[in-house]
């Protein structure tokens, strides 16, 4: 008794796990904007027919046009109704934004140098400092 209880379980589970992701599948995935200054990402994502909603910042050192996408992910929406867990494709992209001029340190607070928007903002860290030194006579 006990086995045949454990084997239908095993059966139903199986089953319904293809079920569950069905309606993700179809979903249309925005462009990568990982990296980019939010500006730069909120007209390439709204050109390509998507809204942005800023889900997370992190820092208040940088003006909101010059934060760095560090993460984003198309906004699912889940419909009940003559299907169960049906998702609608959302045109809706939530990002996280990274607000750090400067990487974290042992006194001071600031982005991962682990995350992959840390290799643009560091180029343009360095373009900064660059165009600011002037030669000296």
């Amino acid at each position: 008794m006990q086995r045949e209880l454990i084997t239908s379980a095993a059966i139903a589970a199986a089953t319904s796990i293809p079920l569950l992701g069905s309606g993700v599948a179809g979903a249309a995935t925005a462009p990568d904007e990982t990296g980019k200054k939010y500006s730069e990402a909120v007209a390439d994502l709204k050109k390509a027919g998507y809204t942005v909603e800023v889900s997370t910042t992190f820092g208040d050192q940088l003006p909101q046009s010059d934060c760095l996408v560090a993460s984003q992910h198309n906004e699912s929406q889940m419909k009940f109704g003559t299907k169960k867990y049906v998702t609608n494709e959302s045109k809706n992209v939530l990002v996280s934004l990274s607000c750090y001029p400067t990487p974290a340190s042992t006194t001071s607070a600031g982005y991962s140098a682990a995350n992959p928007a840390a290799d643009a903002l560091n180029k343009q860290n360095a373009a900064r400092a660059g165009q600011s030194s002037s030669p000296t006579p």
